[in-house]
């Protein structure tokens, strides 16, 4: 049997609703015949159920930011891993130390000394005359695919910098001097 009142199933034998404490006729009856109530809450109104469940709302405030961070950490790590891979691509350390061993040792236009001898000497004889401000040294740079820039740099007084350039192909196995300092230093056999 249904509860008229709420729906809830009764069992035929209950005096009242298990929901919301109506009497059933067999309660009735039973009231009628011993004067008493069957509901323990008579006087209270019964609570109102409904009959779907309550669904929860989402509240934007929560949700906007929530979204909004995601977005960020999503874009943030993107550009990470975009990054990274570029670099892992653009050439390995031990290729560019290969290609700066390779440079540093070109015969140099002194008679039986390399590249790196020659501008050791450079560097030393102006640190001796007090004209040495800087020596960055030599630096490799990845140009495009299987080509590299490589560089040796020192700064005199007087803002006068002396820089030399190579650039080598990994494909063609060259080097080219880039600049006059370069082609000055490197004697081409």
């Amino acid at each position: 049997m249904r509860c008229p009142k709420c729906s809830t199933e009764t069992p035929n034998e209950a005096l009242c609703c298990p929901g919301c404490k109506l009497p059933t006729p067999k309660g009735n009856n039973y009231l009628k015949t011993k004067g008493k109530s069957v509901r323990p809450d008579a006087g209270k109104k019964p609570k109102k159920r409904s009959r779907q469940k309550d669904k929860k709302s989402i509240n934007p405030l929560i949700v906007v930011p929530v979204l909004l961070i995601v977005v960020i950490l999503f874009g943030a790590g993107s550009y990470i891993a975009t990054t990274l891979f570029q670099e892992a691509q653009a050439g390995d350390p031990g290729s560019m130390e290969a290609i700066l061993t390779k440079v540093r040792g070109l015969p140099s236009s002194q008679e039986g000394k390399t590249v790196e001898d020659y501008f050791e000497d450079k560097v030393e004889e102006s640190r001796d005359a007090g004209r040495l401000r800087e020596a960055e040294g030599w630096n490799v740079r990845p140009l495009d695919g299987k080509q590299y820039l490589v560089s040796f740099t020192f700064e005199e007084m007087g803002n006068q910098k002396h820089r030399a350039e190579w650039e080598v192909n990994l494909a063609s196995n060259t080097i080219v001097a880039k600049n006059d300092l370069a082609a000055k230093v490197y004697k081409r056999e």
